[in-house]
């Protein structure tokens, strides 16, 4: 899986924040920092595979506030949950 595929994993039963998706990186022994990890969570609201599971605190711009980064919520959008489940069945 690369990056992305393992934000997705994360996210596959239910919501969550940065701190877990850095613990899930770590789980998994993957070292990354979490300005990488900001990065490819943008990357990802951008191509509509995750989003903000409370979008009224998420600026029209879609762009993450890094001052707010851990309260935020994300959830896989269906686009997301169809590209996890063709990464399961591989």
């Amino acid at each position: 899986m690369n990056n992305k595929e393992i934000i997705l994993d994360c996210l596959a039963d239910d919501c969550e924040s940065i701190v877990q998706i850095e613990n899930w990186f770590d789980y998994l022994g993957i070292s990354i920092e979490r300005i990488e990890i900001v990065i490819l969570i943008q990357g990802t609201i951008f191509d509509k595979i995750i989003e903000v599971a409370d979008s009224s605190i998420l600026p029209k711009d879609d762009c993450i506030n890094m001052a707010e980064i851990e309260g935020y919520w994300f959830r896989m959008t269906q686009k997301g949950r169809n590209i996890w489940e063709a990464i399961q069945g591989e």
